[in-house]
């Protein structure tokens, strides 16, 4: 019924499924102890007590991928549980004390529920799958939707939810977190699970929004004028990018306040990023050649204190050069805001390299 800990492995409770009580949970568990593992959907439902689970419980468990032990297929599943369901119940009418009547035999119910062939579907594509799962468990298992923008995201973010989260548990430890500070502009991308609209004393709308990303989740308040301009991105299960900034309350994990929304299908490759650390002259309107870049293999965060930044981002690019590598570093400005390095700034962050900016921006700056 409840999470447990199996090999160091986390076992999902059956009460943590949508639509399963306990009631359901205790009648599976007792058919597989006394008939036996089933080996297939047409003897689950025929073990068990169907008046203790219904064909909403069934449903749930299918789409939220507990029968998959069973058979993967989740669609040839939902094409015939409630049939069997169904046939099971109608057995049950007519089961007397035990016995049920040689007139119900041949009936067409009895032969349903005796049949072990699925129909020949084709399961549901992976994004159906996933989402069937979200709902009914509260979150992604088999796979996230974000995964096949992963290095995307990777590239464009300087804050994840996670950072945010810290910024929290260091207030209650009476610290203050290393690389994340009040009003300063971020980067963060993930997919809208949850919406929720206001309409304002001047009669405009705007949003509150929960973006989940890889690591977690994070409130973004779009404020009417950014909706304005982006509300058809605002939308569930979207998948974008948002810059704008950090504001922090007491007591609270930080939000993000939206200044622009980008879809994340469109998001050309460093389009939100800011300018590289690297003194690089381009004239304006004109395009640099399309280039496939390569991919970091890690990240490192520095973090510049108060003081002479032009100096210290000289020091730090100087160290760059002295141990290049195929880590990107995101550099945090001390007033707010952040930028990425280009390859040509990439590093190998091996002990010598992290003496060298701790040097410079102190220990509690660096991260990598």
């Amino acid at each position: 019924k409840k999470f447990s800990v199996v090999d160091g492995k986390i076992r999902f409770g059956l009460l943590g499924v949508k639509n399963v009580g306990e009631g359901a949970i205790d009648a599976i568990i007792e058919a597989r102890q006394q008939k036996g593992r089933p080996d297939d959907i047409f003897k689950f439902i025929d073990q068990l007590d169907i008046h203790r689970v219904n064909k909403k419980a069934v449903e749930s468990l299918i789409k939220a991928g507990a029968l998959d032990c069973l058979n993967e297929n989740r669609a040839a599943h939902m094409a015939v549980f409630e049939k069997l369901m169904e046939s099971a119940q109608s057995s049950a009418k007519h089961n007397v004390e035990g016995q049920i009547s040689l007139f119900q035999l041949n009936s067409d119910a009895m032969e349903t529920s005796q049949s072990g062939t699925l129909p020949d579907v084709k399961n549901f594509d992976k994004e159906i799958l996933i989402a069937m799962e979200k709902d009914m468990l509260g979150v992604y298992i088999t796979d996230h939707p974000l995964r096949e923008y992963e290095e995307q995201i990777k590239k464009s973010v300087t804050v994840t939810s996670q950072d945010l989260a810290d910024v929290l548990d260091n207030e209650e430890q009476g610290e203050e977190h290393s690389f994340v500070t009040d009003g300063m502009s971020a980067v963060m991308a993930g997919i809208i699970t949850a919406k929720k609209t206001l309409i304002t004393k001047s009669s405009k709308m705007m949003a509150f929004v929960d973006m989940e990303d890889l690591l977690g989740v994070v409130e973004v308040v779009v404020f009417p004028n950014v909706y304005e301009r982006y509300g058809s991105l605002v939308a569930e299960d979207s998948i974008v990018a948002i810059s704008g900034t950090i504001n922090f309350k007491e007591g609270e994990v930080p939000k993000l306040l939206a200044e622009k929304i980008v879809d994340l299908k469109e998001l050309k490759q460093g389009s939100m990023q800011g300018a590289p650390l690297h003194e690089e002259k381009q004239n304006k309107g004109q395009s640099a050649p399309l280039q496939k870049k390569a991919e970091p293999e890690g990240i490192v965060k520095i973090k510049l204190p108060a003081g002479n930044t032009n100096a210290m981002l000289a020091d730090i690019k100087k160290a760059m050069q002295q141990h290049k590598g195929r880590c990107q570093a995101i550099i945090y400005m001390p007033e707010g805001g952040s930028f990425r390095t280009d390859e040509s700034l990439w590093v190998q962050p091996d002990a010598d390299f992290r003496g060298k900016i701790v040097a410079i921006v102190g220990e509690e700056n660096y991260k990598g």
